[in-house]
């Protein structure tokens, strides 16, 4: 779990942003920490900001940074957030991420509120998804906020997506055949099938127990067919 002092302070925040809390997802190894023993040790805290509900939220997450003592981090201005804990050598750290699809024409930069901003991010996402799926409340969300990633023919991102649907994440059951076509759609964009250990084809095999007749139909697009060799078999 989070370490002392610094859970103290996410649970401070938390209480601070009242109803608004829901639209924040702990991310990055803190996130793993909760369902993987022995994960990395780290002191930051990673949120997932629900971008557009914070938007229309009337609570100003500036003012409740400010008033929680949280300053920016120079060189992250408005994404990075710290204070230091009191009484202690210890600093809490924080950092908002939010969907790529909602960032900066021109940067990385997703604009949430006056003053706030988020790191735009897929893979750092789909991380924190892949080990959430026990929330089953959340994982209608989760699999929407899945199906959305565009992978755009990025190996990395497509593995990350993959995971998204591994043992501590969203069940397979969830899918439904359009989920699946959308999913395939996402993998044939990627040429090399044997990037991470071929995490691909083995989520597709998965895929071809559960949905053959979409796993087939896919094949059948000139791209799988020259890539997936012995998986085919």
């Amino acid at each position: 779990m989070i370490p002392e002092p610094q859970r103290t302070y996410v649970l401070e925040l938390l209480a601070a942003l009242g109803p608004a809390a829901k639209d924040f997802v702990i991310a990055g190894a803190q996130a793993i920490k909760f369902a993987v023993k022995n994960a990395r040790g780290t002191k930051d805290v990673d949120f997932i900001l629900n971008v557009i509900a914070l938007r229309a939220e009337p609570l100003q997450l500036e003012a409740v940074l400010k008033r929680l003592g949280y300053t920016a981090i120079a060189g992250a201005r408005n994404f990075q957030f710290e204070k230091t804990i009191p009484n202690s050598k210890e600093t809490m750290r924080i950092e908002f991420m939010a969907p790529e699809e909602f960032k900066r024409a021109a940067d990385f930069r997703v604009d949430v509120q006056k003053g706030i901003h988020a790191r735009a991010c897929k893979g750092l996402a789909l991380q924190a998804i892949a080990y959430m799926g026990k929330n089953t409340h959340l994982r209608p969300e989760l699999l929407d906020a899945a199906l959305s990633v565009d992978v755009a023919g990025d190996a990395y991102v497509a593995t990350h997506l993959a995971d998204a649907f591994g043992p501590y994440g969203i069940p397979l059951s969830l899918l439904t055949p359009t989920d699946v076509s959308c999913l395939l759609a996402k993998c044939s964009q990627v040429e090399d099938l044997a990037t991470d250990q071929g995490k691909l084809p083995r989520f597709l095999s998965q895929l071809v127990q559960m949905f053959p007749d979409q796993v087939l139909d896919c094949c059948g697009q000139t791209w799988l067919s020259r890539k997936l060799g012995p998986w085919r078999r």
